[in-house]
């Protein structure tokens, strides 16, 4: 049994476990397992091996998805401890459930049949079984990548996967569906081209879906967006495959995770992924919307976090620094899409707009706003550096465009890089300093 989950478990937890707990079994014929397995007659057969071999706990995995609320699974083991005289502090449930402390106090606290509490502990037990972040890897299983900088920019701005069809998730498909992303809706028979399912025909892949992030087919499109918008499943905080998948082809991401048993969102995902050493983004997203639980407020910082990603506005730390905004301007008019960006800090930081524009952008400036066209080709011009940031964006907008360009009043460059040419010759760039 105990040699069963050495790819969920470290061996120093499993020795604790052959110490201390006997572990229920499963049986295999139902669905779900867990939720299937439970009755009194394998209760009471689990408590009697714990008490004759003096172990202190029995101890239920849910190795699944562990929508262990919706199934009432919680309530269904009281019961069967009130039949059996079996104390419920005997036992220990592991769920992969971030959610499953809250929901069970909620609904223990809100009842007065039972005065014993199980005592619940959340393991990504799906996400270590099934990936190489497995304490002992096997061969074949999806190994976790880092997040890497693209080689080529992207072409989308982000990527949505939406499954079966629920009100929360059409408020998010109707919010995205105008969005420069990568988007499907299973539940509204939309599917990206080229994934697959378990079976190959359309209507399966609508029906089904696939749970595999190494057979889905969707790395291209994870390469060709910046980053992950993941609606998990109503279950609210736990972890299925649609958190996976961005964790596994290094992509970040920001989750909309509504908790349909409590009408809720989910809180404090993010922090337990940390605690368990993934990586999340709080570079790229303020990530405190994991405490948010209001419906409302969940989807208002939602369209923000994504809006602001779409369409940059620069501000105080920890939003854009405005010093970067010249050299992203840039970026924006080589993407493949339109943005726009809006100065919130100094309002007459757009000099540099009629200069890159002179070297192939494509830039409208209306008050505080910068209106960027995409899908610029650069060609070579004789441009004036306005001050030190912008002089940047002049430099690498120029290392971009086909042919030689100047660039004068250098002094502005001089006074924020020393001897920038240099530098940038070291990784290939052909700059020649004239006085």
């Amino acid at each position: 049994m105990f040699d069963y989950y050495h790819n969920f478990f470290t061996k120093q937890t499993l020795d604790y476990f052959r110490d201390n707990v006997i572990i229920y079994k499963e049986l295999s014929e139902v669905i779900p397992p867990i939720g299937g397995s439970l009755n009194s007659e394998l209760l009471i057969k689990t408590y009697n091996e714990m008490k004759e071999s003096n172990k202190s706990f029995i101890l239920i995995i849910d190795k699944t998805e562990s929508n262990w609320y919706h199934y009432k699974i919680q309530e269904k083991i009281h019961k069967l401890c009130e039949q059996t005289g079996i104390s419920e502090d005997k036992i220990v449930y592991i769920t992969n459930d971030v959610m499953c402390e809250v929901v069970y106090d909620k609904w223990f606290t809100n009842q007065t049949k039972y005065k014993n509490k199980i005592n619940f502990i959340n393991y990504p037990c799906l996400l270590v079984g099934n990936t190489k972040a497995k304490p002992n890897p096997s061969p074949g299983y999806f190994n976790i990548e880092k997040y890497q900088d693209r080689e080529v920019l992207p072409t989308k701005k982000f990527m949505c996967l939406i499954g079966h069809r629920t009100k929360q998730r059409d408020f998010l498909w109707d919010f995205l569906k105008d969005k420069s992303g990568h988007t499907s809706y299973l539940g509204r028979k939309i599917a990206l081209p080229n994934s697959v399912s378990w079976q190959s025909s359309e209507e399966s892949l609508i029906k089904f879906g696939n749970s595999e992030p190494s057979t889905d087919r969707l790395r291209n499109y994870y390469r060709d967006s910046y980053f992950s918008i993941v609606p998990e499943g109503e279950g609210g905080g736990q972890l299925s495959e649609k958190i996976h998948k961005p964790l596994l082809h290094g992509h970040p991401f920001i989750l909309f995770s509504y908790n349909h048993d409590i009408g809720e969102f989910a809180t404090g995902v993010l922090s337990r992924l940390k605690e368990w050493g993934f990586e999340t983004f709080p570079e790229l997203f303020d990530e405190s919307y994991d405490e948010i639980s209001n419906i409302d407020e969940r989807r208002n910082n939602l369209k923000q976090q994504v809006l602001r990603l779409c369409n940059m506005e620069t501000n105080e730390y920890p939003g854009f620094p405005t010093d970067l905004q010249a050299q992203w301007m840039l970026l924006m008019s080589l993407a493949s899409e339109d943005s726009n960006i809006k100065e919130n800090i100094y309002f007459d930081r757009f000099n540099h707009v009629l200069e890159l524009n002179r070297l192939g952008c494509n830039v409208r400036v209306e008050k505080e706003s910068a209106f960027i066209k995409g899908k610029r080709n650069l060609v070579s011009a004789d441009v004036m550096s306005t001050d030190i940031r912008a002089s940047a964006s002049l430099i690498i907008a120029a290392l971009c465009a086909e042919g030689r360009s100047t660039i004068s009043r250098i002094y502005h460059i001089d006074r924020g890089y020393d001897k920038i040419e240099e530098k940038l010759s070291k990784i290939g760039a052909k700059i020649v300093r004239k006085k």
